[in-house]
């Protein structure tokens, strides 16, 4: 299954919103989507993963070094609106303390 995505800007972040499974399949469009949403404009991303149902370790890979990349550019990524199966893994894996995890994309900081 692929996954559509939708870019706008908002509180001075790109929210890009995702929709469908993230796993080792559709994890490399996650990174190509991620990377243009970053050298499109600022180098704030929020991944709004209302419309995933499921997420895998390949996927959370790809956010995690696409978050890295971010700080070296001086920005940063955050996730938002997780469903309970991908805040689970998130959770699981600490990331939640490394990650910014919001509940809605309104919850961002200002940028």
């Amino acid at each position: 299954m692929d996954l559509a995505f939708e870019r706008h800007t908002q509180q001075g972040w790109t929210i890009l919103s995702v929709a469908g499974e993230l796993d080792l399949h559709t994890s490399p469009q996650l990174a190509e989507a991620l990377a243009t949403a970053m050298d499109a404009g600022t180098p704030w991303v929020a991944v709004d993963m209302q419309q995933v149902s499921f997420m895998d370790s390949s996927s959370l890979g790809v956010i995690v070094a696409s978050s890295e990349r971010a700080r070296e550019h001086g920005g940063g990524v955050a996730v938002a609106c997780l469903q309970p199966a991908p805040m689970k893994v998130i959770a699981l894996t600490g990331l939640d303390t490394v990650l910014t995890v919001v509940e809605r994309v309104e919850d961002l900081p200002d940028r």
